[in-house]
């Protein structure tokens, strides 16, 4: 299940950045010591260029800037819910999703830019990332695990 790529500690919510290129640099720092990221700023240098040669971005505001590397050691999934929405390609974008994999991975890169392009189809989870309290909401949300809304139970 690609949704336990995404940890707590890789999110950031209700980031307030200038310009999608700002926007990518925060989230690729997220996964700079990520034991699979041998090279933090090489990584971060890969998702900009590949961003600036092909947008990724989809039209319903979220953006999947990627790298496919050799110091990437591992496949790695960030994301930063952006406040307020940044310009990527002419499109509004709230949600940002960096995906690294290593360069002989390529159909767990396309399985989970697959998995990603599905999920954010749907109009309701979206929304629901756009309102998570917290990191580990956000993961829940993600991955279709119960979300604890830190509500005890009145039975």
């Amino acid at each position: 299940d690609p949704s336990s790529l995404l940890t707590p500690g890789a999110v950031s919510l209700d980031v307030n950045m200038p310009n999608s290129d700002a926007a990518i640099r925060a989230a690729a720092s997220l996964l700079s010591y990520h034991p699979a990221i041998l090279d933090a700023g090489g990584f971060t240098q890969a998702v900009l260029a590949r961003e600036w040669l092909h947008s990724n971005a989809l039209p319903c505001g979220v953006a999947f800037p990627h790298a496919r590397k050799s110091f990437i050691r591992d496949v790695v999934l960030s994301a930063v819910r952006l406040q307020p929405a940044v310009v990527f390609n002419e499109i509004m974008v709230r949600l940002v999703f960096v995906i690294g994999t290593p360069p002989d991975r390529t159909e767990d890169h396309l399985a989970l830019l697959a998995w990603l392009a599905k999920k954010m189809s749907d109009a309701s989870l979206r929304e629901q990332l756009l309102t998570a309290r917290t990191t580990r909401e956000f993961c829940d949300c993600l991955s279709g695990s119960p979300v604890q809304t830190g509500l005890a139970s009145h039975e």
